[in-house]
């Protein structure tokens, strides 16, 4: 089955593969100057790098009827169903930030109070440089916990740190790791009781850098700023964006295309190569 992709992303960060079957996040990639290309995460082959979770009463509920929007015809929005869940989400990667936003809302459809754990998990499978050809970062791939951001680091070391990234969030989480053959698979989850028709909304800051303290640096600062004010600047700058203008699909009616696919006729979708030219070459496209 080939996957249907939803990219987006800003000037500095991608996000090139987001499933729209489930919401999960395949990858994500940052320009590097000091190695002259992009420099790709990616999420192993039975767990993705990034995917959301929902479990009620201590029960897993699998997130189905995912319909899927676009704000500026940009930024990548779902709705969908939990169990009895009503879920919300929202991928943003704010201009001028390094890094991005991974946005969950809960409301809950029960007619008594439900015990709910939600949140994002995946594997950190592998590290690649990509420019016109892929190719696997060899190094040592590290996760730990930080007190910058009391959360969890990633980060890859040759020697010297090559990069980090962290996530921050603006409710309380729990952050836990496991080193696997398979990679590094991570939990953030966030617990809580909603009343019938109550609604929670947790946001994930990803911030990335050069080492431990600018990744949390990152998402600390987006964390600082807000994800209204994100979402503000960054819909206030689309508009000049240029010619690349998406449309909003409901599930059922987005075409299938892979993340290598060319461009269908008549559908706008931004090939990924897109995301793979440095940012002044994108400039002039």
């Amino acid at each position: 089955m080939q996957e249907c992709y939803l990219p987006t992303g800003n000037e500095w960060v991608s996000l090139p593969t987001l499933q729209a079957r489930t919401g999960a996040l395949e990858s994500f990639s940052f320009l590097h100057m000091g190695y002259k290309g992009l420099i790709e995460q990616r999420g192993g082959a039975s767990l993705p790098l990034m995917t959301p979770f929902f479990e009620t009463e201590g029960e897993r509920a699998s997130l189905q009827s995912l319909t899927w929007g676009r704000k500026s015809d940009w930024i990548p929005t779902f709705c969908g169903t939990a169990g009895s869940l009503a879920v919300e989400g929202m991928l943003l990667a704010p201009v001028g930030e390094r890094g991005f936003l991974y946005q969950l809302t809960v409301r809950s459809t029960s007619d008594k109070p439900l015990s709910s754990t939600f949140g994002l998990e995946g594997c950190w499978a592998s590290a690649w440089h990509c420019v016109n050809e892929d190719k696997e970062i060899d190094g040592a791939r590290r996760c730990y916990t930080s007190l910058w951001n009391d959360s969890l680091i990633f980060d890859m070391r040759c020697g010297l740190p090559l990069f980090a990234f962290a996530p921050m969030m603006d409710q309380p989480c729990s952050s836990t790791f496991q080193e696997t053959d398979a990679g590094i698979v991570y939990r953030l989850a966030h617990a809580c009781t909603l009343e019938p028709g109550e609604a929670v909304t947790v946001t994930f800051y990803w911030g990335v850098g050069f080492e431990e303290v600018a990744a949390a640096t990152s998402a600390k600062e987006m964390l600082r700023q807000g994800w209204q004010h994100e979402l503000q600047v960054t819909t206030g700058w689309t508009p000049a964006a240029g010619p690349f203008r998406m449309p909003s699909w409901s599930a059922s009616t987005i075409p299938i295309c892979s993340s290598a696919c060319s461009t269908p006729p008549g559908s706008p979708w931004i090939p990924r190569s897109w995301f793979w030219s440095p940012a002044a070459a994108r400039a002039t496209m």
